[in-house]
């Protein structure tokens, strides 16, 4: 594991240079020559990392090398906490000058850590600079001792094993539930994983014991999970110390008496303001009013934050977009949440945003267009013209084209209101679905506005159809579409094995589903005009087809599932 810590160390130090020289801030007199000898120091370390690794594991010496990878390990958390914040400073002055969020005139009022000419202040750049000099000293301590274990230099991690007499513990595959610790969420928060955990299945350790064990650690508690029943925490949660160097917490609070919930919202802001390096939260609660949150724009490391089914999350605080470093963002199943924060653009590196059964969002603010690293976004919500104030300005099907690094799954809701003069055909194909390759699942929802005419089903048609799918698409959901026809295009979709129609309740006839060479599942409900189900769905051409060719072209080759529902004209 220690391996795995420096090679992410040594990256950072790789890159944060370039990235100073990039923003043209000029460095502080001696931190260039400090961090190349980090860098030197670190490549001299892996060199030797390999049979480190594997010697740790032997009778002789084994426990001093793992005492000396244990140190190398922690020194490499400090550095890699130094290094984030230099780079999270460096983002920060990026954003506020590309952005403009700061204007001239509240410029006195921004601390003394930044300027606004989008450069680091003096302040702040000599206390990384000394920082990091009084860390390279400690690394390079750790690195004269190496020597003392003529550790063998330029191993293979890949074949080592193959000629080495080390054995190292057997594992299985079977799980002692006793001791479950937690899961991995995101590989980049959890490089390392040491899960400090009180368990109450076999004689466990109540919230004192947790409170001894992460203050005896002397700050080296990197992972904390508490277990679902956390109201024995409560009456430590205020007072813990130790924990200012966590890098991962899950803490789910389930809370049943008027008391617990006073000790919860009263200590949980100062809680989270001592975890400063915290890279990892997750965190459940069956209250509403997280107050709490207010506070988490502080936790300017966080990487990975997840609040999945927090029923009592209404808003989420604009601090939140103050989390620069922030790559996945899980608001799954928070089914009274009402809006995302309206500078969400802030958030320039999140990748993953999280948000399927968020069902009372009636927008996505105009900022999304601008997070181009996205890769994932379950539901993206359309709304034509402004939201209740001028400042909520939606994101448009437009804006949706510019993420182009889309995967996965996506869906599209409140299609409905989205028709009309503002929302051609030739715009709406600028959302550039057809080019998102990575798609896999894609559902189209026109509940909206309900208008009725033969105009509105006619621009309902050409949305439909301006909608291109990507070619290797899997499963696809059409429902409560009022267009008249089907799009030509869902029978060019020859990977689709997942397949619902859903309350496209003027369709009159069926697309030729049969033509699909690898669907494997069809659900047909609300179709309320559809008189006839016969060679239309099968894909055959009335007049056309002779026996012989029938047998060579089976409709349906693959499906295992087709079910039928709603078809109140259908006449067998």
């Amino acid at each position: 594991m220690a391996e795995a810590v420096v090679s992410a160390v040594l990256h950072q130090l790789l890159t944060i240079v370039d990235r100073e020289v990039g923003q043209e801030v000029r460095l502080v007199v001696g931190v260039e020559q400090q961090v190349q000898k980090m860098k030197s120091t670190f490549r001299s370390i892996q060199a030797v990392l390999v049979d480190a690794e594997n010697r740790q594991y032997l009778k002789k010496d084994g426990e001093a090398v793992k005492v000396w990878l244990d140190k190398l390990k922690h020194i490499s958390y400090d550095i890699d906490h130094v290094l984030d914040e230099w780079n999270t400073a460096i983002l920060k002055s990026q954003i506020e000058r590309d952005h403009s969020f700061l204007p001239s005139k509240v410029c006195s009022c921004i601390p003394s850590h930044y300027s606004c000419f989008g450069k680091l202040a003096l302040p702040l750049r000599h206390d990384i600079a000394q920082r990091i000099e009084e860390l390279n000293k400690k690394l390079e301590v750790i690195s004269r001792e190496k020597d003392d274990f003529s550790f063998a230099v330029g191993l293979n991690s890949s074949t080592v094993g193959l000629n080495s007499s080390t054995e190292r513990p057997k594992t299985t595959s079977l799980i002692d539930e006793s001791h479950v610790y937690g899961r991995e969420h995101d590989k980049d928060a959890l490089v390392d994983r040491l899960l400090l955990s009180d368990n109450n299945n076999e004689g466990g350790s109540d919230g004192a014991e947790v409170q001894r064990r992460v203050e005896s650690s002397h700050g080296n508690v990197r992972h904390l999970t508490l277990t679902p029943n956390v109201e024995q925490h409560l009456p430590i949660i205020d007072g813990i110390k130790g924990v200012e160097n966590l890098r991962s917490f899950l803490f789910p609070a389930f809370i049943h008496t008027s008391d617990n919930l006073q000790i919860l919202t009263e200590s949980l802001p100062k809680l989270f303001l001592q975890l400063s390096n915290l890279r990892m939260l997750v965190f459940y609660t069956n209250v509403a009013g997280l107050e709490f949150l207010k506070e988490i724009g502080k936790l300017i490391h966080l990487r990975y934050l997840s609040l999945e089914g927090n029923l009592g999350l209404i808003e989420l605080p604009e601090a939140l977009c103050d989390l620069y470093n922030l790559q996945t963002l899980n608001i799954r199943s928070c089914l009274y949440l009402r809006k995302l924060p309206l500078k969400i653009e802030k958030l320039i590196n999140l990748r993953h945003l999280q948000n399927e059964h968020t069902r009372n969002i009636t927008f996505m603010p105009k900022g999304m267009g601008k997070l181009t690293s996205l890769q994932t976004l379950e539901e993206f919500v359309v709304k034509k013209g402004g939201g209740t104030n001028q400042n909520e300005r939606p994101c448009s099907l437009e804006d949706l084209g510019k993420l182009i690094h889309l995967r996965g799954h996506l869906r599209i809701k409140r299609l409905g209101d989205y028709v009309g003069e503002e929302a051609s055909a030739a715009r709406t194909r600028e959302a550039l679905l057809s080019t998102k390759a990575g798609l896999h699942s894609l559902g189209l929802d026109f509940r909206g506005e309900i208008k009725e005419g033969r105009k509105r089903k006619e621009e309902e048609a050409l949305l439909l159809q301006a909608l291109h799918p990507p070619p290797h698409l899997q499963i696809s959901r059409i429902e409560s579409c009022p267009a008249s026809a089907f799009p030509n295009w869902i029978t060019l979709l020859t990977s689709l094995k997942w397949v619902t129609l859903y309350r496209c309740y003027n369709w009159e006839s069926l697309p030729p589903m049969g033509n699909l060479p690898s669907l494997e599942s069809l659900t047909i409900g609300g179709m309320y005009k559809v008189r006839k189900v016969g060679e239309e769905l099968l894909g055959v051409v009335v007049g056309r087809a002779s026996p012989s060719s029938v047998n060579q072209n089976i409709a349906f080759p693959n499906l295992k599932k087709l079910e039928f529902g709603g078809m109140d004209a259908w006449e067998g």
